[in-house]
C-alpha cells in the first residue's frame, strides 16, 4: 500500500484544503535558499545520504516537516557558511522559513528547528 504523504489541511465552510509535505518544502527549501550565510541543506540521516546518490537532487534534503492538527515544525538540517556568527544565521534562517510559511499557508507554523550539520570554507 503506498505511503500517503499527508501535510497541512485546513477546513472552511466552503470545504477542506489539503496541503503535502512536499508543497510545504517547497516553500521552506525558497526561504532557505534565500537565507544569507546556508550554503546548503545536509542529509537529515544516512540512509537519505545514500538515497541522494540514487536520486541526485532531492527537493526535502535536510528538511523534516511534522504536522499536528493546525500546527506546523520544521526541523532543519543546514551547512553555513565558515566565519559568520553561527546563531545569528540560525536565528533569521527560523524568521524567514517561518514567515514565508505562514504567508503562504495562512498556518502557524509552531517551531522552526535548525541542526547546523557543517561549515563551508571558502577559498580565500
Amino acid at each position: 500500500m503506498p505511503r500517503r504523504d499527508r501535510g497541512a489541511a485546513a477546513t472552511s465552510q466552503s470545504g477542506k484544503i489539503e496541503i503535502s509535505r512536499g508543497a510545504i518544502a517547497a516553500i521552506v527549501r525558497d526561504a532557505v535558499r534565500q537565507s544569507y550565510g546556508v550554503v546548503g541543506m545536509a542529509p537529515v540521516s544516512f540512509s537519505r545520504s545514500l538515497a541522494r546518490y540514487i536520486r541526485q537532487d532531492d527537493p526535502q534534503r535536510g528538511i523534516e516537516i511534522e504536522v499536528t492538527g493546525d500546527q506546523i515544525v520544521i526541523t532543519l538540517h543546514v551547512v553555513l557558511e565558515y566565519g559568520l556568527r553561527i546563531s545569528e544565521v540560525a536565528h533569521n534562517l527560523m524568521d524567514n522559513v517561518k514567515f514565508a510559511v505562514e504567508h503562504a499557508l495562512g498556518m502557524p507554523v509552531q517551531a522552526v528547528n535548525v541542526h547546523v550539520q557543517a561549515l563551508h570554507f571558502s577559498p580565500e
